[in-house]
């Protein structure tokens, strides 16, 4: 195998049927087809399930039939459809042309890329299968195949429990999806790769998605921390107390406050001991286990993410303040040093802040301390008032020379963070060309 992540490679024409597999009264199961009326259109065959049901994809959604046609994967097939108790297909015969589909370009894939896919069929392993319908988050790894895409070095290990690895094979590019046969099931992801049929890929398991169709982002990549307000407003009704210091901790009045917060939440967070026993036990009375499950699973998220080598040379982490009445992720990056370099590091100390706000957008604050010396850059999308920028060097200036420091404030605006170890774990993929 030598096809490159982001390289397009056509795929290998499907066999033809023959144009008198014409085959009226097919068997329709389980129909997810969003139509009330009758219709002519185009699908692509994805496979078989294990039953032997042919499985195909088109614009109205994945459906599976019973038939002894020679449908091979790649056909593309025109049928009509029939609603009615039960609805019907008739298969018309083999379509002619280009796909009615309007495929997108085929999508670069990338180590630690994220991606939603649909069980479609049922899988080969009975003990492992999902049932047909389960959505699931994916993240692309290395795969274990030595001919298999990508082939870069594994992350390193975190100290919290690996996401399962889930291997699978292309088996169709078509539309706007890659179909992938992996154990648990034929998998639709919601994107097409620029990878022919027969190459192997790896996925980290993130987590099962419930609910809409569209996973909101990741903590780590929100503006956002749901569970986090929601736990909150669960302990308001539970616990109000203790909401009301949860709350404190996590709003700090002064610049010394707020460097305490974050060490304390570096401390807490990142070895299991926040947001602490007595919050576990308040949740556990109100009778919120999803709740619990919820923050629990983000806070495992955020654990992996801090030990992960795909965000070199920075460590990730992400930590919750309140900005008004939600929580905000800060995101902190700090360099990932070994322990040579930490020897001659001296006083030098490189830091990144990064948080959306709802007035101001995205902001990142790259500070650099040596010795006394503290210079600041302030990195925006869109550019700051004048007023904006005279506040924030007043408040510098003050809070620097209230801690014995002295240095300089510089702002600039680019589309483009120069800091940006989220990048390679980009939750919306990038499309090429």
């Amino acid at each position: 195998m030598t096809d490159t992540p982001g390289i397009a490679a056509p795929l290998p024409s499907a066999p033809v049927i023959p144009a008198s597999a014409v085959a009226p009264g097919i068997e329709l199961l389980t129909p997810q087809l969003a139509l009330q009326e009758a219709a002519n259109f185009v699908a692509t065959v994805i496979g078989r399930s294990a039953e032997g049901a042919v499985l195909l994809r088109s614009t109205h959604g994945t459906f599976s039939l019973k038939s002894t046609l020679p449908l091979g994967t790649g056909n593309r097939v025109e049928v009509r459809y029939q609603p009615g108790n039960p609805p019907s297909i008739t298969l018309l015969g083999p379509a002619d042309g280009e796909p009615s589909e309007t495929a997108a370009p085929p999508t670069r894939l990338d180590l630690g890329t994220m991606a939603e896919a649909t069980v479609i069929a049922a899988g080969s392993d009975d003990a492992a299968a999902l049932p047909v319908g389960t959505r699931l988050l994916l993240r692309v790894v290395p795969a274990s195949d030595p001919g298999a895409v990508p082939s870069a070095p594994a992350p390193a290990s975190s100290s919290t429990a690996a996401a399962p690895t889930l291997a699978g094979q292309i088996l169709l590019g078509a539309g706007d999806e890659t179909i992938v046969e992996t154990p648990v099931g034929t998998l639709a992801l919601d994107l097409r790769v620029a990878l022919p049929p027969g190459t192997t890929l790896a996925f980290e398991r993130l987590r099962d998605i419930t609910g809409a169709p569209h996973l909101e982002p990741p903590v780590s990549q929100a503006s956002g921390w749901a569970a986090l307000d929601q736990v909150l407003t669960a302990l308001d009704r539970a616990a109000p107390r203790l909401a009301q210091q949860l709350r404190a901790t996590l709003t700090p009045e002064t610049p010394a406050a707020f460097a305490g917060t974050l060490l304390f939440l570096i401390g807490a967070l990142y070895r299991g001991r926040w947001p602490g026993e007595a919050v576990h036990r308040a949740l556990e009375h109100a009778d919120e286990p999803q709740l619990q499950q919820r923050l629990a699973t983000d806070l495992e998220e955020l654990g992996r993410l801090s030990m992960d080598k795909a965000t070199d040379p920075w460590r990730v982490l992400v930590l919750p303040l309140i900005s008004g009445t939600v929580v905000a992720p800060i995101r902190l990056y700090l360099p990932r040093r070994s322990a040579k370099a930490d020897e001659g590091a001296g006083d030098d100390l490189r830091f990144v802040f990064e948080a959306e706000l709802s007035r101001l957008g995205a902001l990142q604050l790259d500070g650099r301390l040596r010795g006394s010396r503290l210079d600041l850059v302030l990195r925006s999308h869109t550019s700051l008032s004048a007023e904006a920028r005279h506040q924030a060097g007043e408040i510098f200036r003050s809070a620097s020379a209230a801690n014995g420091l002295h240095g300089d404030i510089v702002f600039t605006t680019t589309p483009e963070f120069a800091v940006a170890p989220l990048a390679a774990m980009r939750y919306r993929v990038e499309m090429q060309a």
